[in-house]
Parts: structure tokens; C-alpha cells; sequence
């Protein structure tokens, strides 16, 4: 005869199987800000960014896309003139339209102003991935390499 604890420790793990949450898959993600936390003073370790002498600090800019793509860069808007060090990029920037693809995120100092430069200056950049199963739905994605020439600090939202 079976017991009732026999039916009891025969359907205990299917509650648990049944009590466990879904991960729940982002359609989309938004960068609302972009926060430099290290960026190195000068290109080329010796080299100011700007040569115009009131205008010698980097006016940077973020450009993101796909990062196996041919597709137009989604650009940063305002450029912040003059930047050092800690700075942020605030507002409804760029939306992922594919959060578990790989993007490819690079700031630029922007040299259309200055006096005697010639092409935009590459800062730094990365190539990650907004989204990914099991890594939960953290507010801010952290972009830091030693090697690189400067520290991102994403804050994103999600849309389920």
C-alpha cells in the first residue's frame, strides 16, 4: 500500500522543478547613459589630444553598432568639449535593437573645431555583448581593460 509520504517525496522534486523561475529574454535594451571612469590623458602615451593651445583636451563622442555589421554608426550627441578624466553622456542614447548580438562601442575625440588637426583621434573602445542567459539584468554594464585607453561604465534598461 502506498503511503501518503510515498506520493509526497515522489512529487516534492516536481514542485521544484515547477517553482522555478524562467529567465526572462530581453526584446530590447537601452543605453540611457555613458560614463567614463578612466580615460588616458594623452594619444600615443606623450601626445596631447588637441594641438590648438586653448583647446588641448579631448571633445569626445561615442559612435555604437553591431560589431559584425556594415551598418551606419548610431552617434553620440552633444560632443563634450574639452574632457578629462570622469565625464558622462546622459539621455535616451542608443537603443539595441539585439541584446544578445555582440556591439562594438568607440569613443572619439572629435577635431572639426580645431585649428590644425586633421582626422578624429580614436580614444577606446570595446566589443561586448548587452545580454546574455544566466547573467541576470544588471543596470550597469562595466567596460574595463587596463590596456585600454579608457573605462565605460553603461547604465541600460530593458524592454520585455
Amino acid at each position: 500500500m502506498i503511503k501518503l509520504r510515498h506520493i509526497i517525496l515522489l512529487l516534492f522534486p516536481m514542485l521544484l522543478v515547477s517553482c522555478e523561475k524562467e529567465e526572462k529574454v530581453p526584446v530590447s535594451m537601452q543605453i540611457i547613459s555613458v560614463r567614463a571612469t578612466r580615460m588616458d590623458g594623452f594619444k600615443n602615451g606623450t601626445d596631447r589630444w588637441d594641438a590648438s593651445p586653448n583647446n588641448s583636451d579631448p571633445d569626445p563622442y561615442i559612435r555604437i553598432r553591431l560589431a559584425n555589421s556594415t551598418q551606419p554608426w548610431a552617434m553620440s550627441a552633444p560632443i563634450m568639449r574639452n574632457q578629462i578624466g570622469v565625464f558622462t553622456f546622459s539621455g535616451s542614447l542608443f537603443n539595441l535593437q539585439f541584446p544578445q548580438e555582440v556591439y562594438l562601442v568607440e569613443v572619439w575625440d572629435d577635431d572639426s573645431l580645431d585649428l590644425f588637426e586633421g582626422a578624429d583621434d580614436f580614444i577606446g573602445g570595446y566589443t561586448f555583448q548587452p545580454w546574455a542567459p544566466g547573467r541576470g539584468h544588471p543596470n550597469t554594464i562595466v567596460l574595463d581593460r587596463p590596456q585600454s585607453g579608457i573605462a565605460l561604465e553603461l547604465t541600460v534598461s530593458y524592454r520585455f
